[in-house]
């Protein structure tokens, strides 16, 4: 039994943005603005899910949708391995993890994957960055001149698009301030009549608002209106960050080091990408821990920046792992028992 532990730090070259379900702002860790685990974990397994793909559609390999997504998100769709939940039969994830090392390392449904990542923390009390996103406007206000290089015959349509947006994007804004405060009104009150009431109002103003996105001129949604303020962990900062490969084979710690060379082609995490946010760079000290070495030892260092995959592991060979996917050595794309 062995243990593999990744440990350095990730660098934000970029600013990065994340959104998670029911969390308002970036996530946090003690206060601290943080990468969550699930986004990096996701995104070393996108990116090794990616390059796999793309070495398979170069070989003229086919692929179905089971494959994508088994090795993208851990989904049986296609019910092929059949080892689920409490139905595992003894000795089932052995045969499964044999076969099929890509879904060792990052799991399935049933199948926990040997690839712990962990969360990158900001460790500076600076770091979060608030973003002002600024406003939406018309083409035609920006610019007033684009008006002569349209034809004259639509004039009326444009000045019917330009009062449609503001009237009623000033309705659509009272809908919603009145929508917003029924919440509270339902919470304070113990009358049922009046929870009903309010209940109803709720429902009314959603159509309401429905009706003015519909019949307004041109497009449903506001053109013009302010864009919401987001966070961010600011450029320049280097979050530690660890990960733990449990008890690998050799071929598994090798395509944990290959899935890492694939993220180096595509370094970005996280939102807001069209304003280049979420781009790092990354380098962890490989250890390893076994019954002959109960201190850890060094096996060399793996990351990438602007000069690519890098590494220093001995006996890891990136063009070798890949030569191997390609014709089948080792096993990514036959997931039938």
């Amino acid at each position: 039994m062995r243990t593999v532990k990744f440990i350095g730090n990730i660098n934000t070259i970029q600013p990065v943005n994340i959104t998670l379900p029911n969390t308002k702002g970036m996530p946090r860790s003690q206060g601290r603005p943080m990468i969550p685990a699930s986004s990096l974990r996701g995104f070393i397994r996108h990116c090794a899910h990616e390059g796999i793909t793309l070495l398979f559609d170069k070989h003229d390999k086919p692929m179905d949708i089971d494959f994508h997504y088994l090795l993208a998100s851990g989904v049986d769709t296609g019910r092929v391995l059949g080892v689920s939940g409490q139905n595992t039969k003894v000795g089932a994830n052995q045969q499964i993890r044999a076969k099929h090392p890509m879904l060792s390392l990052f799991g399935y449904w049933g199948l926990s994957g040997k690839l712990s990542v962990g969360n990158a923390v900001a460790d500076n009390d600076d770091a979060l960055l608030k973003v002002n996103a600024g406003a939406r406007q018309h083409v035609f206000n920006r610019n007033e001149e684009l008006s002569n290089f349209i034809d004259p015959s639509e004039l009326d349509r444009l000045q019917d698009i330009l009062d449609a947006d503001k009237y009623s994007a000033e309705a659509i804004a009272d809908y919603k301030i009145e929508k917003k405060e029924l919440p509270k009104k339902i919470r304070e009150t113990s009358d049922p009549d009046e929870k009903a009431a309010y209940k109803q109002r709720s429902e009314e103003l959603d159509v309401l608002i429905r009706d003015a996105k519909d019949s307004r001129v041109g497009a449903s949604e506001s053109i013009q209106r302010p864009l919401e303020q987001f966070e961010a962990i600011d450029e320049g900062q280097m979050l530690p960050h660890r990960m733990l490969l449990k008890d690998p084979t050799d071929q598994e710690l090798h395509l944990a080091l290959w899935s890492i060379a694939m993220a180096s082609l595509k370094p970005y995490v996280g939102g807001h990408t069209n304003a280049n946010y979420g781009e790092i760079h990354a380098k962890w000290e490989v250890l390893v821990t076994d019954i002959d070495n109960l201190t850890p030892k060094s096996l060399g260092h793996v990351g990438f920046n602007d000069e690519g995959f890098f590494h220093t592991v001995e006996g890891f060979d990136v063009d070798g792992i890949t030569k191997q996917i390609v014709d089948g050595t080792i096993n990514i794309g036959s997931f039938a028992e």
